[in-house]
């Protein structure tokens, strides 16, 4: 039986005892204060500190609860009405078996001493803070007795501090509120909405009159930061195994591999594995992962089409594995496509997409020969643009873009032809070394892209740019990754679950038709605008056809419905086209069309096979026994430390300890130690992203930008870079054209004739530079006559007008800044245009900037 309610009074306050349950409280909804609690007013007194230093029966409070969840509703009441908080100074189990008691706790105020020995740090510098010295030595004490019907306490209230609002900024956040937080943010709720949640929205305008009349309490003031350091708390549990990024990433293999996962890990201390032929570098580091589920979508799709990923019936790419390493050389890159190809050898791609790489290109012909290797026409035109200036020569430049998409040969070569006839010598010369040999030609041609399905009908592997801008964008956030261990759990957790969903939701129709049923949709709509009369019966085999195309009426396609055969292009994207469907609706009594609108989302009849999904390979028997082996050993040494902490000293048998540790010592020397070091890559010393672009532009390679930012680039082909940047010096601008009228030496000026007053002298200009400066001519002077004026002799020839004098602003000379100062605005402005210097200032800053240009140029 319980005992009867108490209530000890102090001399300062009153203080009751908790008599009865208080609803309990969980991480999701904090603790608030009693609606009419009691007030208690503490009187401060300065000097007790220190005069006091035992506690007496005056300055005590005795409390009793019926349990200790009671109690625990009792202290957080207590931090919330006065703004305080406690520490745990001790926990003090009772050994010796005296007293009912089983476990005393000492809390102490946040502000005085929580235990330990104070440290004899001096201070080097002293900065100004925010916030005084929490400490205080605050006397405030707790002291709860845990029997097994009650607990009872013994509390020293008086504080050497204020309490209250102004003691708010020295007050811990709450353990609840902490619970609360953490909850949400495992729940994967954005930091910023859990912030807001905290602060209730004190903040907005509509509850600003109340920060003045309400308690202050510690929730008002958290901060990002503090969300930030509880996210890292979870961090540590779910993504940093460990504190070492290479032990860390040890842990993330083990784990990967129990659940199913093929992973081949190579760290820079070890030989290559004994099973490959591959001369790898000893120090190389590569790390390959492929999930369960990447597996099955490689093994479902790969056949069709790869560009280090696979692209599936809708048209978007699946990194189908991962390959984390030190380096891309054709070592490594074949070390992974072996392993692929190893685990999978009854996938081969068809055709596989490069950007020309040489390395990928040797390791993809050395693991699938029998691949088709496609080049991705991004890359060729932009390999192409920076050999010659596409400003100056923008007739070529649009024949290059037509040039490469052309699948006819003989529209092909005559194209080449006209290149070759427009071209500067060293851009004919470079396509002719680097891109028109054989074997070259067909990986970028399309006229060796013709026989393709709709799925594999794929000319750039944006897929693979795709993903990375969503993976640094959506998942990594634009932020750089530091630690391995971190950019696995972002692969593994987070990547793999956005594409099953996405998966999920294009089979389930909620991304709309696939690519097969959107060009069957196509064709039957395309189909019914073919007349009949474009349609005739063969003279040949029983139900052919000839069609005529619609885009050009001088061509027929032969039409065999017993082979369901058509000679147009589309034909082999689909086995199907609008030819061989407009044969079957005028002649339906021959062969019925299936109208597209039986199909919804996919054809279950698709032309292709998509292969069987199996499961993933299972784990090695050593594997499996290894994992739980180790994970019983680390489950029986818990339980060991837990045992020996809960046994007193003197009950402990000191031989068979000796004997446990001897044990530990040598199978712990059997155990290689993990160090980054050698483990794993060295890492970059890169500065946060904060006030820091001298440091990470200096470790990315970028060069420091002089002056204003120049001219975009933004052709879809330069890749922001200036076109021509590997350009000879005969494709940096075009030659003068036959059309430009040229002045013939009866129609230049003598060197010896005069000039009218207030025009320039031209005496001493150069050839050039006579071009570019107009002189006006004389009106009293009438060029038709034989008049004779004393100025301008019979045996000298009349200037021409100034309009007919042609200013170029691609071969002007600007490395002479005095003739930069006779030109006008408008001229000025021409040459900045076409060189990429900023028009801005007046005419002789924008003349001395061209100045600048062209020496820096030389």
């Amino acid at each position: 039986m319980s005992d009867p309610p108490q209530t000890s009074l102090s001399p300062h306050n009153s203080l009751p005892c908790i008599l009865s349950p208080t609803p309990e409280t969980t991480a999701h909804s904090p603790m608030t204060p009693n609606s009419n609690p009691q007030q208690f007013t503490f009187v401060i007194d300065e000097e007790a500190p220190k005069r006091v230093h035992s506690h007496t029966q005056s300055d005590t409070t005795k409390l009793k609860w019926e349990s200790m969840s009671d109690a625990e509703v009792w202290i957080r009441q207590q931090e919330s009405s006065s703004c305080i908080s406690f520490s745990v100074r001790e926990n003090r189990p009772n050994k010796k078996g005296v007293g009912s008691w089983t476990v005393k706790r000492i809390l102490v105020c946040s502000r005085g001493a929580a235990g330990g020995q104070y440290s004899k740090y001096q201070k080097k510098h002293n900065w100004v803070r925010k916030k005084p010295n929490k400490f205080t030595a605050c006397k405030c004490r707790l002291t709860l007795t845990v029997f097994p019907d009650r607990v009872e306490g013994l509390y020293y209230p008086n504080h050497n501090h204020p309490t209250g609002d102004e003691n708010a900024r020295f007050v811990s956040i709450p353990e609840a509120t902490r619970k609360e937080i953490e909850a949400m943010l495992r729940l994967g709720i954005d930091p910023n909405k859990v912030l807001d949640h905290v602060h209730r929205k004190i903040y907005d305008e509509d509850h600003v009159d109340q920060l003045s009349s309400t308690q202050v309490s510690r929730n008002d003031f958290i901060t990002r930061q503090d969300i930030r350091r509880i996210e890292k708390t979870i961090e540590m549990e779910i993504i940093r195994l460990s504190k070492q990024d290479g032990a860390s990433l040890l842990r993330w293999v083990e784990n990967l591999k129990a659940a199913g996962h093929f992973v081949l890990l190579k760290a820079c201390n070890e030989p290559a594995p004994s099973d490959t032929t591959i001369q790898l570098d000893p120090s190389a580091f590569i790390l390959i992962i492929q999930t369960r589920y990447q597996a099955q979508c490689w093994e479902q799709h790969g056949g069709r089409f790869g560009a280090i990923d696979a692209r599936d019936r809708w048209g978007h790419g699946i990194p189908c594995a991962w390959m984390i390493s030190s380096n891309a050389t054709e070592e490594t890159i074949s070390f992974m496509l072996s392993s692929i190809s190893t685990r999978f050898s009854n996938v081969v791609p068809e055709f596989f997409m490069s950007d020309k790489d040489q390395a990928q290109l040797n390791a993809i012909k050395r693991y699938f020969p029998g691949s088709t290797i496609l080049l991705c026409w991004w890359h060729v035109l932009h390999a192409w643009q920076s050999h010659f200036s596409i400003t100056h020569y923008p007739e070529l430049w649009v024949l290059l873009k037509k040039w490469v998409r052309m699948s006819d040969s003989v529209e092909f070569w005559e194209a080449w032809d006209s290149i070759k006839a427009m071209a500067p010598a060293s851009v004919v010369a470079y396509l002719e070394t680097e891109w028109l040999p054989s074997d070259t030609l067909k990986q970028w041609s399309a006229m060796y892209r013709t026989e393709r399905t709709i799925f594999q009908a794929c000319d750039t592997n944006m897929l693979v740019e795709a993903w990375h801008h969503l993976l640094k964008g959506k998942f990594m956030q634009g932020k750089r990754n530091r630690r391995l261990d971190h950019l696995i759990y972002l692969l593994v957790k987070e990547v793999m679950p956005y594409f099953i969903a996405r998966h999920h939701k294009q089979i389930h129709g909620f991304e709309g038709p696939d690519l097969e049923v959107q060009a069957r949709r196509k064709i039957e709509s395309l189909a019914q605008q073919i007349p009949l009369d474009d349609i005739q019966e063969s003279e040949g085999p029983e139900n052919t056809f000839l069609v005529r195309s619609q885009s050009n009426r001088n061509v027929f396609y032969n039409i065999d419905l017993d082979t369901y055969d058509c000679s147009c292009p589309s034909f082999p994207q689909l086995s199907l086209c609008k030819h061989i469907f407009a044969v079957q609706l005028h002649f339906s009594e021959i062969c019925e069309p299936i109208p597209v609108s039986h199909l919804d989302i996919t054809s279950p009849d698709t032309f292709e096979s998509n292969g069987e999904v199996s499961t993933s390979l299972p784990l090695p028997e050593s594997t499996i026994t290894a994992h739980n082996s180790k994970r019983d050993l680390i489950a029986s040494l818990s339980g060991v430390i837990s045992k020996i902490t809960g046994t007193p000293s003197d009950s402990l048998d000191i031989a068979a300890m000796q004997n446990f540790r001897m044990s530990i010592e040598q199978f712990s020397q059997t155990l290689t130690p993990v160090d980054d070091r050698s483990f794993i890559p060295n890492k970059k010393a890169v500065a946060p992203n904060q006030k820091s672009w001298t440091e990470t532009a200096e470790v990315m390679g970028l060069l420091k930008v002089k002056g204003k930012r120049k001219t975009a680039h933004t052709d879809p082909y330069s890749g922001g870079e200036r076109s021509g940047k590997r350009a000879k010096k005969d494709a940096h601008s075009a030659a003068p054209s036959a059309s430009e009228p040229v002045l013939s030496s009866s129609q230049h000026p003598s060197s010896q004739m005069l000039i009218p007053d207030g025009a320039p002298n031209t005496q001493s200009t150069s050839n050039n530079e006579a071009q570019l400066v107009p002189i006006n001519p004389v009106p009293q002077i009438n060029v038709n006559t034989n008049s004779v004026h004393p100025l301008f002799p019979l045996t000298h020839s009349i200037l021409p007008p100034s309009n007919s004098l042609h200013f170029d602003a691609h071969t002007f000379d600007m490395t002479n800044l005095s003739r930069l100062n006779a030109l006008k605005q408008k001229q000025l402005y021409e040459l900045c245009r076409v060189h990429g210097v900023p028009a801005s200032g007046t005419n002789a800053t924008i003349a001395a900037n061209l100045h600048r240009k062209a020496l820096g140029d030389v």
